[in-house]
């Protein structure tokens, strides 16, 4: 159910009376309700007010100070249907009802919104008035003011009710920028009238006609009003500017004009012209206004025969003045106007972000997302001081002294090859053990051939190294400490933490440093930490290589070190700028809306002329006989890119090579890693696709190819596409390669991110607990940048924890701003390296048809390889940590379906006939798990065989609660050898959230077939209720955001997402019969899949491959989720006996009752480390153990019943209600309600 909101209501007068009587304190009394209620208030016939009254007021509009609810009167121009196909009324209307004057002839009705929040002050609610009015366009202009009330209608019932029904959350701000827009635009107007009439006035003096004539020949053009024409504000003006201006004879001609004729209303004309006298402005009307109105119906003034006519005034200074309104004033806005609005937001957005930069924005709209970059990238990178040059070599730290140098240059300045390798060569000579960090294995390879080229061509053979004559190992070699130069990356420096290292040189230090704090390669982050501060602390030297260098990499690298200020020495290079190089920008110009390219996969390929026409272009240079390079962001598209060009160049001769971190084999990868340009020319790949696994280190320096095409997806930042683009060197020199072909895109982000999360404190109050992402646009950045994993896996971190990896926050927000402003950061790059940025020609709609014939091969092809390998595989159960190749990921893949369904032969199918007659490979595997429609398919039906057991086992159901509880504890009491679940923790947790939902056990079941919108009202307010844990349980990859429930999310698709979770759909089966006709839903079936095939058929369609696989689904469907639920029964059978051994082990655990020497520090007031718990411990009161602190901070953060049941089992009455007494009232009362729904349910 809804919240109630508030409403002012008379029950002692029945039908219409004299206003006044209703204007006496205490009229109207605050009445809490919803539309339900306040449709049968209105029906009984009683007067009632949107507004409440300060305190024991009289109404007036100055008391009317507080309003939930807005109300508009519709007397004629729009029907009661023509209202309920009004969009926006039918969005955000709650009440929809006839007034007592409404006739069949002549519909009248009132419509009822509520505000997304209240708004306070009668001038706000005055506003918020008028520009519902001019939205809906057809409403009584009189209804405006904030003491406004509406008679009731006796009899009458609503023809709209929607409890669920608010208007948008932007409603207030829009109303205001509306209402300072009209102000603008009424003051422009007013000085051009002005001006009109003084320059007219002054330059012809009218002879034989007097003011009052005039008025009365200006009055006489305007007709008397009428209600609906959209004339009342205009008129009020008028008549107040002829009041003002010629006082009584101005009423006189008023009276004269009207003549009875206007239909004001009830006390006619005259009640106009008191209302106007009463009134109080402090803009008066003049006969401006007047004559303003009378010039629309056709009003001319008299001529004469001065040189300065009318026709030459409106050419001149008039001219001047309409111009400066049209640029000036904002456009009237109109029901819809999705594009001011759009403008408006932009206006806004912006705004506020530079007043948090404290930057002045360009006019240019193009150019403000430039000037915001720049700025970020001005207080996040060091000081630009670079001189044109290359790294020469340094010497290392003198005796006694120590030594941090920073060496910030552009890729090819040497700072490896010159400045490394000098500090290296150094170190051997004084017989210095060094040790360099480079990102990832691959390019620890790589950095480890690289180094022993250059030493060998200086040092000659390493004489302790017989076989090689090598000087550097890696550390994956044996016997690696026994050479001069040790290698690794940053997940696996804890494993040459006990060397003692004179010499450190890390390079890509920006990219290292992010990932020894977020851990995001490794699997023993803490120790990876600990074990950087030790070589850091030991050595002499150590230099931090990388182009453009962060300054919080500067920053935790001193730290970490503990290197002084004047320890550091900052050396900084770049190139000499080449305006040879040109570069072709093909940037998607979309917004937010996910397509298969850079969003969500699957369905039809959508158009995207930017990649079709980069994908055109390529062939054609490939066609021409070109070799090309290909650095791709995407390992999927790069196959998939890869697949398309193969299936072309099928038969041509010409063949080309995709390096990827998932499927290309490693020893093609270590062989191209050790020598990519002698593997180039011996290779001979017409086209070389290359993924985010060679973003750095491995450098191309040969000019093997012709040109390159960069394919930059969403999801990266502009450091890492950038790395990745000039691996191949002769980008940079353009010594053959003089064109750079870069597809671009921000599908996927969001227009408008959450402006908090550029900056660091928005991520540290994440990392801290003190913020949480919710529902907010930030969750897609966050999950692109490595955040959201890590903030999933580290929750509740002691303060001690997060002061290790305090420079976090800095990194996040510096790829925040790199994710977002990744266009604009690699076109200042680009400009500053001197090329040339053209816009590149788009192709037409129509000439991109086989390039998505092309597309959507590819993918059924790729879809049938993958199948068919699944399918011919052997499961592989081991336990490695990284698997060694493709192969070996597609036998792990299979061992997981194993595990999920049992050794089942539909695993292992092959064969199926298609209603074409073809044969199809592996249908189960495709249709459940290859294709890109398939993702989550499995998912939703191991969700859907929990929820069986729920509804047919609930003695099972409730033991696998309860472990699912336990093991959350367990994990925390250090507990080893814990039982399995039959399910991930996940699952089970959504499983239940969609149990406990009113209406869906019903429809699962059987009980309930077919429902409106009107049984969905309870099951709607429980999934906003539970909206922000259904959202982080129901993300993944292709829905980053998680199912989302809003009180604008209608109930109906409440209801029908929560039944998405376990993969059922639902549709429309027709409309109810009787007054209202709502439509009627129910679950989707085989029968609906084969009618639509059946369709097809009959229109001599073509049956897709994603319409044979949606059948294919249905039909094995309860097969499937029998087979899942059998796998889960058998795990879950001695799930009871086995779990409740955990419990009495976590039992003796509490009893130790040891004290947590951490948690003592925590509690000392005499430091000044903060407690990370809202609500610690009296000090005075016994020091909680390990595991009592556990059980409170689940406690603390509990989102379900069975939480708190298991620690009340675990722990018994006495101990839980000892924890019970250390919770804040709200976290208290949180836990109840959550045991309230649950017997409920």
């Amino acid at each position: 159910m809804s919240l109630p909101f508030g409403y002012s209501a008379n029950f002692k007068v029945l039908g219409k009376t004299e206003p006044q009587n209703l204007s006496y304190a205490g009229a109207f009394e605050a009445t809490n309700g919803n539309f339900t209620s306040l449709a049968d208030h209105i029906g009984k016939g009683h007067p009632w007010m949107p507004a409440l009254l300060d305190g024991d007021r009289t109404r007036r509009q100055q008391n009317a100070n507080y309003t939930e609810l807005l109300a508009a009167d519709v007397d004629g121009g729009l029907s009661i249907e023509q209202a309920l196909q009004n969009p926006f009324i039918s969005q955000h209307c709650g009440l929809g009802i006839e007034t007592a004057s409404s006739t069949p002839e002549l519909s009248k009705f009132r419509l009822v919104f509520r505000l997304a929040r209240p708004v306070k002050g009668w001038q706000q609610i005055r506003i918020c008035y008028c520009y519902l009015i001019e939205v809906l366009a057809v409403a009584d202009s009189a209804c405006k003011d904030a003491s406004r009330f509406f008679f009731g209608a006796p009899g009458r019932e609503a023809f709209l009710l929607d409890e669920s029904a608010v208007l948008p959350e932007s409603f207030l701000a829009d109303a205001i920028a509306w209402h300072k827009a009209k102000q603008q635009r009424i003051a422009l107007e007013k000085a051009e009238r002005e001006a009109q009439r003084k320059v007219w006035c002054d330059a012809n003096p009218i002879e034989g006609t007097d003011q009052i004539d005039l008025v009365r020949q200006a009055l006489a053009c305007i007709p008397p009003y009428t209600p609906g024409n959209g004339t009342y504000d205009g008129l009020r003006t008028t008549i107040a500017g002829v009041l003002n201006e010629l006082g009584a004879e101005g009423e006189a001609l008023l009276r004269e004009w009207d003549g009875g004729l206007g239909q004001w209303g009830r006390g006619g004309f005259d009640r106009i012209l008191k209302s106007i006298e009463r009134s109080h402005s402090s803009r008066k009307a003049g006969l401006g206004s007047l004559f303003h109105l009378a010039r629309q119906y056709g009003f001319e003034f008299p001529q004469t025969n001065s040189q300065v006519t009318r026709q030459t005034w409106e050419k001149g200074q008039k001219g001047q003045l309409l111009k400066a309104v049209k640029t000036s004033a904002e456009t009237k806005p109109k029901l819809f106007d999705i594009a001011s609005k759009a403008k408006r937001d932009e206006d806004v957005y912006w705004t506020e972000f530079a007043k948090q930069l404290n930057i002045s924005l360009p006019e240019n709209r193009q150019e403000r997302r430039a000037a915001v970059e720049a700025e970020l990238r001005k207080r996040q990178l060091l000081p630009a001081n670079h001189i044109e040059g290359q790294f020469t070599a340094l010497s290392l730290a003198v005796d006694g002294t120590r030594k941090l140098y920073i060496l910030d240059g552009q890729k090819c300045t040497r700072k490896t090859s010159g400045a490394g390798t000098g500090l290296f060569i150094n170190a051997i000579k004084v017989q210095a053990k060094s040790l360099a960090i480079a990102p990832t294995r691959v390019l620890v390879k790589d950095l480890v051939a690289n180094l022993n080229r250059a030493l060998k061509a200086v040092l000659g053979n390493n004489p302790s190294d017989e076989r090689h004559g090598n000087w550097a190992a890696h550390h994956m070699q044996a016997s690696w400490w026994n050479y001069p130069i040790a290698v690794t990356c940053p997940e696996s420096v804890h494993k040459v933490a006990e060397e003692n290292f004179e010499l450190v040189f890390i390079d890509e230090a920006n990219e290292d440093l992010q990932r020894v704090f977020d851990g995001s390669l490794g699997t023993e982050p803490t120790l990876c930490r600990k074990a950087l501060a030790k070589v850091l602390g030991r050595a002499k030297t150590v230099a931090i290589s990388t182009d453009a260098m962060y300054r919080v990499t500067v920053s935790a690298v001193q730290r970490l070190g503990g290197f002084a200020p004047s320890e550091i020495e900052t050396i900084q290079r770049k190139r000499p700028q080449n305006p040879n190089i040109s570069i072709y920008l093909y940037h998607d110009n979309a917004q937010v809306r996910a397509e298969r390219w850079d969003g969500a996969k699957g369905g039809p390929p959508q158009s995207n002329r930017a990649f079709y026409s980069w994908l055109n272009q390529l062939i054609k240079e490939i066609e021409a006989g070109k070799r090309i390079s290909i650095p791709c962001g995407s390992q999927s598209k790069a196959r998939l890119i890869h697949r398309i060009l193969r299936e072309h160049f099928k038969g041509s001769g010409k063949k080309g090579q995709v390096l990827d971190g998932k499927f290309t084999p490693g020893k093609v990868k270590g062989e191209f890693a050790n020598g990519c340009d002698d593997w180039l020319y011996t290779n001979q790949p017409d086209w070389l696709i290359f993924t985010p696994v060679f973003n750095s280190g491995v450098s191309i320096e040969s000019e093997y190819f012709d040109s390159q095409f960069e394919y930059i997806s969403g999801f990266e930042g502009a450091t890492a596409a950038s790395q990745r683009g000039e691996r191949v060197r002769d980008v940079i020199f353009g010594k053959r390669i003089n064109a750079r072909y870069i597809y671009t895109t921000n599908r996927g982000l969001s227009k408008h991110p959450d402006i908090d999360l550029f900056f660091p404190d928005f991520w540290r109050g994440l990392l801290t607990a003190e913020k949480s992402l919710g529902l907010s646009s930030a969750t897609g950045v966050a999950k692109a940048i490595g955040a959201l994993d890590f903030l999933n896996q580290h929750q509740n971190k002691s303060q001690l924890e997060i002061d290790e990896i305090r420079e976090l926050p800095e990194f996040w927000a510096i790829q925040a701003r790199e994710l977002y402003f990744k266009l604009e950061t690699l076109t200042s790059e680009w400009i500053g390296n001197g090329w040339k940025i053209q816009q590149a020609n788009l192709l037409e709609p129509s000439e991109t048809e086989h390039l998505k014939e092309s597309v959507a091969a590819a993918e059924e092809q790729a879809i049938g390889r993958l199948s068919r390998a699944t399918a011919l595989a052997r499961p592989d159960f081991s336990e490695s940590d990284e698997p060694a190749g493709p192969l070996q990921t597609t036998k792990r893949h299979k061992a997981d379906l194993v595990r999920q369904f049992g050794a089942w032969d539909k695993l292992s199918l092959l064969e199926k006939v298609t209603t074409n007659g073809t044969s199809k490979i592996a249908p189960w595997l495709a249709a459940w798990d290859a294709a890109p429609d398939a993702r989550g398919k499995i998912k939703a039906i191991r969700i859907r065989a929990l929820i069986h057991i729920g509804l047919y086992e609930p003695e099972l159901w409730q033991g696998i609660c309860h472990a699912k509880a336990l093991r959350a504890i367990a994990i925390a009491t250090d507990e080893h050898s814990l039982p399995d679940l039959p399910a991930a923790p996940h699952e089970i947790e959504l499983a239940q959230l969609v149990l406990e939902a009113p209406l869906i056990p019903e429809i699962l079941k059987g009980k309930i077939t077919n429902w409106t919108k009107l049984d969905c009202t309870a099951v709607a307010a429980y999934a906003r209720q539970n909206a922000q844990r259904l959202s982080a349980l129901s993300r993944h990859s292709q829905r980053i955001h998680g199912l989302q429930f809003t009180p604008q999310t209608p109930d109906t698709k409440c209801l029908h997402k929560l039944l998405q979770i376990p993969g059922y759909e639902a549709v429309t089966d027709g409309r109810e019969a009787g007054k209202y006709k709502y439509w009627r839903y129910r679950l989707r079936t085989l029968s609906d899949i084969e009618g639509r095939i059946a369709q097809l058929l009959k229109k001599g369609k073509s049956v897709s491959a994603a319409d044979e696989r949606d059948r294919y689904r249905y039909e094995t469907a309860e097969e499937t989720m029998n087979r899942a639920k059998g796998v889960m029964k058998e795990i879950a059978s001695g799930i009871i006996e086995s779990w409740g051994q955990v419990a009495e082990r976590i039992k003796l655990k509490i009893q130790e009752n040891q004290p947590d020497p951490e948690l003592q520090y925590r509690d000392n007031p005499s430091t000044e480390v903060l407690d990370p718990s809202p609500n610690p411990p009296p000090l005075e009161s016994e020091p909680l153990s390990h595991l009592q602190q556990i059980c409170l901070d689940i406690l603390r953060g509990c989102d379900h019943w069975g939480q708190y049941l298991s620690i009340y089992q675990c722990l018994g009455a006495d101990d839980t209600a000892s924890l019970w007494a250390l919770l804040t009232p709200d976290q208290q009362q949180h836990i109840l309600v959550l045991q309230r729904q649950r017997v409920a349910a």
